[in-house]
């Protein structure tokens, strides 16, 4: 209902009544109602704070500033859409970090991540081995030895084993579990074969990919393998594998799986990188369990090592 029509309705009440006080008019009634709204909006940009957008040169500043230094002001805690006092101290941040202050585009800096993160205590082996990779909606890592073992696959097999199916994988008929051993008519044995055989075939919109999965137990108590080929399709080129190395840890932290050599071969140490255990897989924090509990097989979650690496034992 129109406010109009809400006031000539209140108004005819009333006129039934035949009480007609002047705070009940219409005309004081709209007064009050912009005076309201005139109030609001100076409580809310002035008292609390909040920024007010403004034009700079008939633009928005997210606009008129180049998009380094958007970066830039989000980095340092400015938004992008400033009030003119928050300009003036985006401009003197830009300063401070030897930055042009002029509204002209300027080369990126590629030094101004670590200039803004001061210096990071923090260890990164120049070299790490992958450790796993995500392509159209699939999670995937190297099958070594000790993934075949734990699944039971053959020996000797290689490839690079799906541990996730999600979108356009799983609608292609991709199964966790299976093993991919060709992209297009290349070769895959391990991550870096993956990802630099989806690159060959980024721009394509459907690819051919070669699978192994897992069929009936064999006499050896090993699965059986069998061949297949899925095309992988989308309507947008379907780019290429994105890479990972395992988690950050911290020095002492306990090893939750067996041993696999230095931990500087797959691990970065320190603080940052990472938030650990993961918020959105377990419960924060692991609950506590019984001795019992740790050594029955079947945890309600996939294997993530020896129980004690999260779980208070009682």
């Amino acid at each position: 209902m129109k406010g109009s029509e809400e006031f000539e309705l209140f108004d005819d009440a009333h006129k039934k009544s035949k009480l007609k006080p002047w705070y009940f008019t219409k005309e004081v009634g709209m007064v009050a109602g912009a005076v309201f709204v005139v109030v609001s909006l100076i409580v809310m940009g002035f008292v609390s704070g909040d920024p007010v957008p403004v034009a700079v040169s008939g633009q928005g500043l997210a606009e008129a500033v180049p998009a380094q230094w958007q970066r830039v002001a989000a980095a340092t805690g400015v938004a992008e859409n400033a009030t003119n006092a928050d300009q003036g101290a985006i401009t003197g941040r830009f300063a401070a970090l030897n930055l042009p202050t002029s509204m002209e585009p300027v080369p990126f800096n590629e030094n101004l991540n670590l200039e803004l993160a001061g210096n990071i205590p923090n260890y990164i082996p120049t070299k790490l081995e992958l450790f796993e990779a995500h392509w159209q909606g699939m999670d995937t890592t190297l099958l070594d030895a000790e993934l075949r073992m734990k699944m039971r696959y053959p020996k000797g097999l290689e490839g690079v084993m799906i541990e996730e199916v999600t979108l356009n994988a799983a609608d292609s008929g991709f199964l966790a579990g299976d093993v991919i051993v060709r992209v297009g008519t290349g070769r895959v044995r391990n991550l870096q074969d993956f990802q630099n055989e989806t690159r060959k075939l980024a721009d394509q919109l459907s690819v051919n990919v070669g699978v192994l999965r897992k069929d009936g137990m064999g006499s050896n108590k090993l699965y059986r393998m069998n061949a297949m080929s899925l095309m992988m399709k989308d309507s947008l080129p379907l780019g290429f594998a994105q890479v990972e190395a395992a988690p950050m840890i911290l020095p002492g932290d306990f090893r939750p799986h067996p041993y696999r050599g230095a931990c500087t071969k797959c691990h970065t140490f320190g603080t940052g990188f990472e938030i650990s255990p993961p918020p959105d897989m377990v419960t924060l924090p692991p609950a506590p369990i019984t001795a019992e509990q740790a050594h029955i097989l079947d945890q309600p979650h996939r294997d993530r090592g020896a129980c004690v690496a999260c779980h208070v034992i009682q």
